[in-house]
């Protein structure tokens, strides 16, 4: 913008002292001690435009404070005196002025201390009333994605791939969002939004701008109404036959400022301009421009032949909806944005992950969540390969690599370098090859191993365990091979040079173990901080989908399906513990934790009390696989677990496992079934088992019979193992879990608003019956 107009200059904006900004000051500069500072402070309502007297009316704790304790009095009545001050300078985000002559001729400005262009000491409303001209630049890493994407699926392609050039009818794109299925899609990919285009059910781009923008406070009551209209279980009124064209793309709702403004045009014969003004003043509740516009109104409804009573009425709506009424030119090109982005992963989904986790890739979360969006669109996420790779996340095949980039500790300045040996000798062979050309200056030991303990080398041949055991060797030959080429030397048996025998064609690698799935897992995570390749609570997927309770709780669905998993209800779910930070209670200084959890759908936090914590303090390791028990909580923006019981994984079979139910095979003989009851009369416990047979003379049916009490067994890993060998697959074992317990202490939890949700015991038939049941 400054080389296209030259006269340009960002905006200064000024952070005023608040009510919590200014206690916290006054108690730095009074030294009263932080602990004391922060407990005043949380007492102050956390409200917009919220003053210090304001707070003091509010709360009867903070005025008795101010009225009984001397210090806190203090530094409540210097804070009046300095509330409303402005306390420092900042530069707006996103605004600009920009003039047609210098600006120095009209404005004072400054330079802020680390940029050498200048800045307006005049804040943006203040420029405004100066007749300066201010525009907002808002910049969008989805644009960033997208145009990476259509790179990649170009280059893949050999055919243009436009973005501008996406038809806007695409009945397949469209269905993405009419099944939710928006992660990664600008705007549309929160839960709550994924809930409205449920209900809208988008079949065409101006659904899509309506979603976004009623799906804001204010607006959202009306979408029922908008979803009602549309389907036709709700007729569309007339507003004034006079603006029923305006509304019928949103079913007589005024859901944009530019329908308000075309209404009082044609209405009331207010001028677009002074139409823009007024909902201007509406939104910022303006009480003297709306008073002097409503004379104007219902004179030029009047002179439009509208009764008085009718335009008051139409008046009185329009204050309505312009109070929090969108820009539809706004949501338009955000509407339109989000589409492109559906229909690039609708097409081109690989390049469409590889371009997000490319911009994403610094946020766990995010990362953590496409990945599983990449396994539900039948996507593998594989390591880099150092033969393929660049920087970023790449198209390779069926599958999306992770960037070299992405390693910790490898540098944009270390996959420069070997990009650069990449190209001269084609592909490396092994890591002697690599080391030999690549320069061992910017990549040192520490990136090496990091790409080997990644998996970037596996295609090479050699294990990892074999290739970190190798590492300082390989770098010693490869200084050697630089400063022979450094000095005119060739290799004797490099390229060029004479032929070598089979059996010397250059070093060989350490004969060491292989390193075990976890390990190579653990070195994954380390490096990528992500499991990749798998993931340690792969190989309990029955345990996970099983045991987890109710119904086969993940930490997404806690997520996503907060009127199933409520505020207080009670789950269990198995996860790995992804971190671990102890704490203190303020109260009374006992040790509790909070921890961050994960499993095969995403993460979520948890918190651990004191009381938990003496129990289970061994249990929270990080990394550790376990199942955690607890009560939902939804006090704040995203679901957590306040935790009561921890039992490592391994342990969950016996613990909670109340039914093992056995299907058997179709044709299994007798034999087979004499084998399954001799290996259940081995495993004696108290776990009853069931048993699922197809009656030869009815193959529609399916009986479920309870064996007898001497057939209950001890659920165990060995038990389900030996069962597994007779049977021939997994799935036709499955594991009925218990229900989940009451917390043991029935008193009520911190930030409780109701008892605990109980969940009965299921009734089970007496051992001597034998229960049938058909489906």
């Amino acid at each position: 913008v400054r080389e296209k107009y030259g006269h340009v200059a960002q905006i200064i904006t000024y952070g005023t002292l608040k009510a919590r900004a200014v206690l916290r000051d006054v108690g730095r500069v009074l030294d009263v001690p932080l602990a004391e500072v922060d407990a005043i402070c949380k007492l102050v309502p956390n409200e917009l435009k919220m003053t210090l007297d304001k707070a003091l009316a509010q709360e009867p704790e903070l005025k008795k404070l101010h009225d009984t304790n001397p210090k806190v009095r203090r530094m409540i009545e210097h804070g009046k005196r300095l509330e409303g001050l402005c306390r420092h300078a900042g530069v707006h985000a996103a605004g600009v002025i920009i003039c047609d002559e210098p600006l120095e001729n009209f404005i004072p400005l400054c330079r802020s201390n680390d940029s050498e262009f200048a800045v307006t000491q005049w804040d943006g409303p203040t420029c405004d009333l100066a007749g300066m001209m201010k525009m907002d630049f808002l910049g969008l890493r989805t644009l960033t994605v997208l145009h990476r994407a259509c790179e990649l699926a170009t280059k893949r392609t050999g055919k243009k791939v436009d973005s501008d050039k996406f038809p806007l009818d695409d009945d397949d794109v469209f269905e993405l969002f009419r099944t939710g299925q928006t992660d990664g899609v600008f705007q549309f990919e929160s839960d709550g939004m994924k809930n409205v285009l449920m209900q809208i059910l988008p079949s065409r781009i101006e659904d899509l701008i309506a979603a976004n923008a009623m799906y804001r406070p204010g607006p959202m009551e009306l979408i029922p109404t908008y979803c009602a209209r549309k389907f036709g279980r709700e007729d569309v009124p007339s507003v004034h036959p006079l603006v029923d064209d305006l509304l019928a793309e949103t079913y007589g709702i005024m859901a944009y400022q530019e329908q308000v403004m075309q209404v009082l045009d044609r209405v009331g014969k207010i001028p677009l301009g002074r139409a823009y003004t007024l909902i201007k003043a509406i939104s910022k509740k303006k009480e003297k421009v709306i008073a002097t516009e409503r004379p104007h109104f219902l004179n030029g409804a009047g002179e439009n032949g509208v009764a008085e009573a009718d335009a008051v009425e139409l008046f009185d709506l329009m204050l309505k909806f312009a109070g929090y009424g969108f820009n539809k030119s706004h949501s338009t090109q955000y509407a339109i944005l989000a589409y492109k982005t559906a229909y690039v992963k609708k097409y081109h989904p690989r390049e469409f992950l590889a371009a997000t986790l490319t911009f994403e890739c610094g946020d766990t979360d995010k990362v953590v969540q496409y990945m599983a969006t990449a396994e539900q669109m039948g996507i593998k996420i594989r390591p880099p390969d150092i033969n393929t790779c660049g920087a970023d996340f790449a198209v390779d095949g069926q599958a999306v690599r992770f960037g070299l980039a992405a390693v910790k500790g490898v540098g944009h300045k270390a996959v420069d370098a070997i990009v650069e040996a990449r190209n001269e000798v084609g592909r490396f062979k092994d890591l002697y090859h690599f080391c030999e050309y690549v320069d061992l200056r910017v990549v040192n030991k520490s990136a090496i191993e990091a790409l080997i303990k990644c998996g970037a080398f596996d295609a090479l041949g050699a294990h990892r365990a074999a290739m970190t055991a190798a590492v300082e060797k390989a770098i010693h030959l490869g200084n050697d091979a630089a400063a022979n080429r450094k000095s005119g030397q060739m290799s004797f048996f490099g390229e060029g040079g004479f032929a070598a025998p089979a059996e010397m064609q250059g070093p060989q690698f350490p004969k060491v173990a292989a390193w075990s799935e976890s390990e190579l897992l653990a070195a994954e995570k380390d490096t990528l901080g992500f499991y990749v390749s798998s993931h340690p609570l792969v190989r309990y997927g029955r345990e996970l989908e099983s045991l987890s309770a109710p119904g086969s709780v993940s930490l997404a669905r806690l997520e996503q399906e907060p009127e199933r998993y409520c505020h207080d209800s009670r789950v269990r779910v198995g996860c790995t513990i992804a971190g671990v930070r102890p704490t203190f209670t303020r109260k009374d200084n006992r040790k509790m934790a909070m921890l961050t959890l994960e499993d095969l759908t995403g993460k979520c936090d948890a918190v651990v009390f004191p009381k938990t914590y003496e129990t289970c303090a061994e249990q929270l390791q990080p990394d550790a696989m376990v199942f955690i028990t607890g009560s939902v909580d939804r006090s704040r923006e995203r679901a957590n677990i306040r935790v009561d019981e921890v039992k490592p994984i391994d342990e969950a079979l016996e613990a909670f496992t109340a039914e093992v139910h056995i299907s058997l095979p179709a044709g299994a003989t007798k034999e087979l079934s004499g084998k399954i009851a001799e290996t259940l009369q081995a495993h004696k416990g108290p776990c009853p088992v069931f048993v699922n047979v197809r009656p030869a003379h009815r193959t529609d049916v399916t009986a479920m019979i309870r064996a007898g009490a001497h057939l209950n067994v001890k659920p165990t890993r060995e038990l389900f193992t030996a069962l597994e060998e007779l049977l021939g697959d997994q799935k036709h074992l499955r594991l009925a879990p218990k229900p989940v317990a009451p917390p043991a202490d029935q008193g009520r939890w911190r930030g409780q608003t109701q008892r605990p949700r109980l969940i009965p015991k299921p009734q089970t038939a007496p051992a001597s019956e034998a229960v049938t049941r058909f489906n």
